[in-house]
């Protein structure tokens, strides 16, 4: 057992070792941090707005920087009944507006951005060993369970990564395009929904794992893995929302809480009486 454990970090370390050496790291956490950059600007862009309409409405001043009406905001019949709309239960909703908005939003951004991560890079993990036929030397110096463990963990800790950059992005946007934002709350609440995110892409990376075993091809790996991705998405859609609520339909949801797809709701909740 000792051994399998040693092994499956071995594996994870060379995991690791590859992606900074085919600057598969820098291009994951250039990559993260953007698109984290962009959905907070996103998310600073519409919190001026709304702002901007209450401070018409209170008769207030506006601001250059959005944050000083954030209370207002939140308080905002129109704004907590689209929360509301958008999550699906009330009590969830007062649960993380207890929260810094913007660690809220950057945690739906690393919801829906670190599946991809985890799906993309485990996918062209073992299809590439594959490919360039190294994948001999793995299986003669350990077993194969440590090999995909050891892929799964290490793709684990380059999502970590990314997500750290995320949290740092989240906090810079906090600081410098936002006003009255204390880091230290920011930066743990992020830490927390982006730890939640990590959990929640770990069934992604076993996807991309297991299209991996099967492609002998980097790139078609994770293009596959990636349609196989959408398509459980569309066919979990269409269970929630069209299928026939027969013994069928109760059979296919069941089905639905164990596909790969980005519906981020329950991740948030603390137990299943907060899902409405």
């Amino acid at each position: 057992m000792l051994t399998l454990f040693r092994d499956i970090f071995v594996v994870a370390q060379y995991e690791l070792s590859s992606a900074l050496r085919t600057r598969l790291l820098q291009v994951v956490l250039l990559g993260y941090g953007v698109t984290m950059f962009l959905g907070n600007l996103i998310f600073v862009e519409a919190l001026s707005t709304a702002e901007t309409q209450v401070a018409q409405q209170l008769g207030l001043p506006t601001t250059e920087r959005p944050g000083t009406l954030l209370s207002h905001v939140t308080e905002s019949e129109v704004v907590r009944a689209m929360l509301v709309d958008a999550i699906g239960s009330e009590g969830l909703v007062s649960r993380l507006i207890q929260h810094p908005l913007l660690a809220v939003w950057a945690g739906v951004v690393a919801m829906l951005a670190l599946p991809i991560v985890m799906l993309a890079g485990t996918a062209g993990s073992l299809a590439g060993e594959v490919q360039s036929k190294s994948v001999r030397f793995l299986t003669l110096r350990t077993e194969r369970l440590a090999i995909v463990l050891g892929k799964l963990l290490g793709q684990f800790f380059l999502a970590a990564a990314a997500a750290g950059v995320g949290v740092g992005v989240t906090v810079g946007v906090g600081q410098f395009l936002m006003v009255e934002q204390n880091p230290a709350e920011v930066g743990f609440s992020t830490m927390l929904f982006c730890g939640r995110g990590l959990l929640y892409a770990l069934p992604f990376g076993a996807l991309g794992l297991c299209v991996s075993q099967w492609v002998p091809s980097r790139n078609g790996a994770r293009v596959l893995a990636i349609v196989t991705w959408i398509g459980c998405s569309i066919l979990g859609a269409w269970i929630e929302f069209d299928a026939p609520w027969n013994l069928v339909g109760r059979a296919l949801d069941m089905v639905r809480w164990f596909l790969p797809t980005t519906g981020w709701t329950s991740m948030w909740s603390a137990s299943a009486s907060e899902l409405g």
